[in-house]
């Protein structure tokens, strides 16, 4: 079985989705130091032909807190009607709209549990199979180094191995996993055209697209 641990993201880039593709279960890593004016709150959209950042406030966040310790504020109208006139006529909008609602007014605003659910509702709308759970419902030693804290949550949730992000590749020794009995995998840029391209052939065949659990998206 193979494991992904990252912080929660608003909204993600396309690297998280090729993450959930190329494992069994993706680990939210949420009991961290929370990173302001990072990506944890913030994100953009395509308006007017140019890149418009939005932010969703997180109240009293700081660095010295925990993102477990934080929640989103409520989602303003304004942002709704931002993505509605970003992208009203995009070819997609019916469907994606009432998603995107969905998720930003999610009851639970709590970092983690918001982000959950946006993973969760966005892997079911794309056909991804991937389990999700929170790192700060789990019981382990959170003061080791953060690499022996993802071998040791790896290995508590019986993974095998550690699909490491693209982005993350030079951070961890892929000895330090080996010692550890967790066998480490990186993602390569060929591994978004490898989804791509699978789903637009099924798409072609009139198959739903969904893709299982491992697969091919795990490039190394």
């Amino acid at each position: 079985m193979n494991i992904a641990i990252m912080q929660p993201y608003l909204l993600p880039h396309l690297g998280y989705f090729q993450l959930m593709h190329a494992c069994d279960e993706f680990l939210i890593y949420d009991d961290v130091a929370y990173i302001p004016r990072g990506y944890i709150n913030r994100n953009s959209v395509l308006l007017g032909g140019k890149a418009h950042r939005f932010t969703l406030s997180v109240p009293d966040a700081s660095p010295n807190r925990r993102i477990s310790e934080l929640s989103f504020a409520p989602t303003p109208q304004s942002l709704l009607t931002t993505l509605h006139h970003a992208y009203a006529k995009a070819p997609h909008y019916a469907e994606v709209m009432p998603l995107l609602q969905t998720i930003l007014m999610h009851e639970d605003r709590r970092i983690g549990a918001l982000c959950q659910f946006s993973f969760e509702t966005i892997c079911r709308y794309l056909g991804l199979e991937c389990r999700f759970a929170l790192t700060s419902e789990m019981d382990y030693e959170r003061s080791q180094s953060a690499q022996d804290r993802l071998i040791e949550l790896s290995r508590q949730r019986g993974g095998r191995g550690y699909v490491n992000s693209i982005g993350g590749r030079k951070l961890y020794r892929g000895e330090a996993f080996a010692r550890g009995r967790v066998r480490r995998q990186s993602l390569d840029h060929r591994c978004a055209d490898v989804v791509l391209a699978r789903r637009r052939r099924l798409a072609a065949g009139g198959v739903h697209p969904a893709v299982g659990r491992g697969g091919v998206a795990a490039c190394h």
